[in-house]
């Protein structure tokens, strides 16, 4: 029998163009109706059950939180982590984060027998077993729900154990344990190196193109690596029409279109934004180097 506390699953998924999306607005204490503005520029109204159309992709996006096999607290906090993800991320990549997470909670329940109550590294390591187990890569998802979990314990939300939360909260890196090699290895966010080694290499990094001795090409070269994370063959495939700035007014983000590391010519159909590392904004060496 499932208890009252708990709520059932439905996994968040992207429907074909024609779909016709959730019209059904209902606002209760765990899902209230928000209206927000998402980071593409399109007005939305959430709710248990809610739709955004991509323009861009001519897709639509369905979310649906009321029947995920976890607590009423834990359901609550993804409902407002969505809508933060879609007011700060694009969409697809929003999307495609809050999939996998959902992915990530079944694993978890199913491990559990019944209600996930608390995600854990026990939970992760489910996830990693199932989704090796239908040949779906694990480290490509973890790196999509490692910076999920992070603004979660952040913004203070429960349901997270505190050995998890230990190491998302590690700002220098002193955190380390064999059980933490796979969040260490896929975090996009920290990587393998501590803030203390990469503050040092970034560091030497300025001070040699400061004195002239590196170009600006090599500069903005090794700045891509470190602010995207990508592999040296993606970047091998790159094209200048592959870096665009933003065309919304006021911004000096910019956005790439990165190949997939196999398959020659192949897109993974998202736009990543160039974040900034260590004071450094990545975006404006990109558009120096490519001017």
């Amino acid at each position: 029998m499932r208890s009252i506390d708990t709520i059932p699953r439905s996994p968040l998924t992207m429907t074909s163009p024609k779909a016709t999306g959730f019209h059904k607005r209902e606002s209760t204490d765990l899902f209230p109706l928000t209206e927000i503005l998402t980071r593409d520029g399109i007005s939305v109204v959430t709710s248990e059950k809610f739709s955004v159309r991509d323009p861009d992709s001519n897709a639509t996006y369905s979310f649906a939180f009321s029947t995920m096999p976890v607590s009423k607290d834990i359901a609550a906090a993804t409902y407002r982590g969505a809508r933060k993800y879609l007011m700060t991320k694009s969409l697809s990549y929003a999307c495609r984060s809050l999939n996998l997470f959902q992915d990530m909670m079944q694993a978890g329940a199913d491990s559990v027998g019944g209600i996930l109550q608390s995600i854990d590294l026990s939970g992760i390591n489910s996830w990693k077993i199932a989704r090796e187990a239908r040949s779906a890569k694990f480290d490509v998802a973890l790196a999509f729900v490692i910076p999920w979990l992070r603004r979660w314990v952040e913004a203070g939300e429960g349901g997270v154990s505190e050995e998890v939360s230990a190491y998302l909260l590690d700002q220098v890196g002193t955190t380390k344990n064999q059980a933490y090699i796979a969040l260490q290895t896929n975090d996009p966010e920290r990587g393998a190196l501590t803030r203390h080694e990469m503050g040092a290499l970034t560091a030497e990094l300025n001070l040699q193109f400061a004195g002239g001795r590196i170009s600006l090409e090599t500069y903005a070269l090794l700045w891509l690596l470190i602010g995207t994370g990508m592999r040296p063959v993606q970047v091998a495939r790159m094209r200048v029409a592959d870096v665009a700035q933003d065309k919304v007014e006021g911004s000096t983000d910019v956005y790439l279109s990165i190949s997939l590391a196999k398959g020659e010519g192949a897109y993974e159909g998202h736009r990543w934004g160039l974040r900034d590392v260590s004071g450094i904004s990545c975006a404006e060496v990109a558009v120096k180097s490519l001017s």
